[in-house]
Order: structure tokens, then sequence, then C-alpha cells
């Protein structure tokens, strides 16, 4: 036998080898006699037994017109589609130049606002280090403003002293009691 074998399972037996297929004799089993061939036509006739449907070519038809008008529609709304697409890409560009060179004037102005307080802080510093008075430099370094925003929405300080004179009212006039 010309097929490789594998090797045999550790529990199965191998299989028997397949016998060879049994040899042709010249294919007379496979083919019929010349005989039963019948013979053709050296040409063929050139009659087509599915003939095309007649094609009209006078006027097209409603649908093909509607379909032409469909389609030049369609290319139309494309093309205003693609300008208004580049208008609003050409707007927002420019926005974003213009947005650009604000926040770089900004930025700008910002950062010498900064060095001029700084400026002023370390000129203030280098005052008040000269000055004897120790107290004089911790009030400088301590910020004793306070916003307005926070002195008229904060009631809570109020709120702690009216509590407190009612509790001594309370122990007043028990102790007046007790007495």
């Amino acid at each position: 036998s010309n097929s490789p074998t594998l090797p045999p399972a550790p529990s199965f037996p191998s299989p028997p080898p397949t016998p060879p297929p049994p040899a042709m004799e010249s294919g007379a089993d496979f083919m019929p006699p010349a005989a039963d061939i019948p013979e053709l036509p050296d040409t063929v006739p050139a009659v087509d037994p599915y003939p095309a449907a007649e094609v009209k070519t006078e006027e097209p038809d409603e649908l093909t017109i509607f379909m032409a008008k469909w389609e030049s529609q369609l290319v139309e709304k494309r093309q205003h589609e693609d300008s208004v697409l580049q208008e609003a890409l050409s707007a927002a560009a420019q926005q974003k130049e213009q947005l650009d060179a604000e926040r770089t004037t900004r930025r700008a102005r910002k950062m010498e606002s900064n060095r001029a307080e700084e400026q002023a802080f370390m000129e203030a510093q280098e005052e008040s280090s000269d000055s004897d008075n120790v107290w004089e430099r911790v009030l400088s370094l301590v910020e004793v403003q306070q916003d307005v925003k926070e002195a008229t929405n904060d009631t809570s300080r109020m709120r702690k002293i009216l509590i407190e004179l009612k509790n001594e009212q309370h122990l007043g006039a028990k102790e007046a009691l007790d007495a």
C-alpha cells in the first residue's frame, strides 16, 4: 500500500488495509459505445430560443423620467449641502482664530497684571522687613479685610452670639431663683 499508516492507538486495533481500486480497462465500462453518440452538425443555427423583449427607443417611460429627475435633484441637494458645509467650516475657522487671538491678548494682559502685583507685593515685603515692629510685619502678612460677600451671607456668628445671650439669660434667671 502506498498510503502511510498511522501508528495504532493504544486501546484500539488498527483497521485492516483498504484494497486498491480495481484496474480500469481502457474506460470501456464508463463510456457508451460510439454508435450511441449522435453526430452534431458542424454549424449551429443562429436562432435564439429566448428572444429579447422589444426595446422601445421612441420615448422614455414615466419611471425613467422620474429617476432622471430624482438623480438631478439628489446631485443639486448634495452640491448645496457641500457648499453649506464649506461655509460652516470657514466660519468655524474664523471664529477659532478670533478666540485664539482674544485668549492670547487676555493671557498677555493677565501676565502683565500678575507681574505688577508681584512687584508691588515684593516691595511691600521689603519695606515691612525693614520695620522694627514685629507685629507690623505679621499684620502685613495676614489679610484682615473680610470680603463683602462673606460678611453678608454668613450669619453663623450672629446666630452663635444670640444663642449665647439666650443661654446666659436662662442661667442668670436660675441663679436668681436659687438665691
